[in-house]
């Protein structure tokens, strides 16, 4: 198995996601306030980071998690000691839970050391799945080395 992205133009849309993610990132790090899109990057990082992958039972999923772990390595590369700093939650004014977790996330709807922890795990993990292209690996393992850096000096 491979990225499950099999065409080119499916190629370039995933690339745009991650390039749109990044440049989300350097609003954020730039004015943090002006430009808050934490929950927009809550949602990034749980499409890629808190379902089981490969998740063949539930095909729409596991395409947005595959096209959502690009992104998230660009967030983390360009906003991670931002967002290794967040703590904080999302409620529901409508009852609806925007910063809940996916299967592998049951804590805060929202930012925590402990998702944190979650998402490095993840990346680790992907970074040694065979079924990924190697490109793909690579780059878990470097946002995974940032993340580890990022949470001892946060600690």
């Amino acid at each position: 198995m491979s990225l499950v992205i099999g065409t080119p133009r499916e190629g370039a849309e995933v690339k745009r996601f991650a390039a749109i993610n990044a440049l989300i990132g350097h609003l954020m790090v730039y004015d943090e306030r002006r430009f808050d899109y934490q929950l927009l990057a809550l949602c990034t990082m749980r499409d890629a980071l808190e379902h089981p992958l490969p998740c063949a039972t539930d095909r729409i999923q596991h395409q947005r998690s595959m096209c959502s772990i690009p992104a998230a390595i660009a967030l983390v590369e360009v906003a991670g000691q931002l967002i290794a700093q967040w703590d904080c939650e999302f409620s529901g004014e409508s009852g609806g839970a925007p910063g809940s977790g996916g299967p592998l996330w049951k804590g805060k709807h929202g930012f925590c050391k402990e998702r944190w922890q979650l998402w490095h795990k993840r990346l680790v993990e992907l970074s040694i799945e065979d079924w990924l292209q190697q490109e793909l690996r690579k780059d878990a393992r470097k946002a995974a080395e940032v993340m580890l850096n990022l949470g001892q000096r946060v600690s």
